[in-house]
């Protein structure tokens, strides 16, 4: 058994939210579990040769997607959750990522987005690669995190899978 807490997201406009987190993956070739707890993400050998570590992502956010790259170098973290603003009607979403050096435990590249209306430019973490969708536009767009190469298509939805090495996307 593995427990984890809620993430608390403070508004001060708001309530605090109280969100329940899922966010989890092994890191390739060990018994290592990174996963999401609270605000932040513990990486726990399941096979108890080591203590966890915790990566603290602040108040402000918390981890819907983790993709480790293939060598387990690389621990990219994308963070979304719909917040309320002024009333009921007014919801927006947040959305950052995080590239961290596993090795040495330190962030080396966020990227914050502008804010948008649920739905409006949904995005989504596909291994090394934030895709985000455009309809309006008729436009996808991917970024490699970590050397922030962009490439972009026309519209297209569908299931995406991102190979091993997190080199390919591919849409069904």
């Amino acid at each position: 058994d593995v427990p984890h807490d809620h993430a608390r997201l403070v508004d001060p406009k708001q309530d605090p939210y109280v969100l329940p987190v899922g966010a989890m993956m092994f890191l390739p070739g060990s018994s290592r579990l990174a996963y999401a707890d609270a605000n932040g993400i513990v990486i726990r050998d399941l096979a108890g040769s080591s203590p966890p570590v915790f990566i603290d992502l602040g108040p402000d956010m918390f981890a819907s997607e983790l993709y480790v790259s293939a060598d387990g170098r690389w621990l990219y973290v994308f963070m979304d959750w719909e917040k309320t603003n002024d009333f009921p009607s007014n919801y927006t979403s947040v959305y950052r990522a995080q590239v961290w050096d596993l090795a040495t435990l330190k962030k080396i590249r966020q990227q914050d987005y502008p804010v948008v209306r649920p739905n409006e430019k949904p995005m989504e973490l596909i291994g090394t690669w934030v895709v985000q969708d455009d309809a309006e536009a008729g436009t996808t767009q991917a970024t490699d995190l970590l050397t922030g190469a962009t490439h972009g298509w026309p519209f297209r939805r569908g299931w995406r899978y991102a190979s091993p090495d997190g080199r390919t996307i591919l849409w069904f």
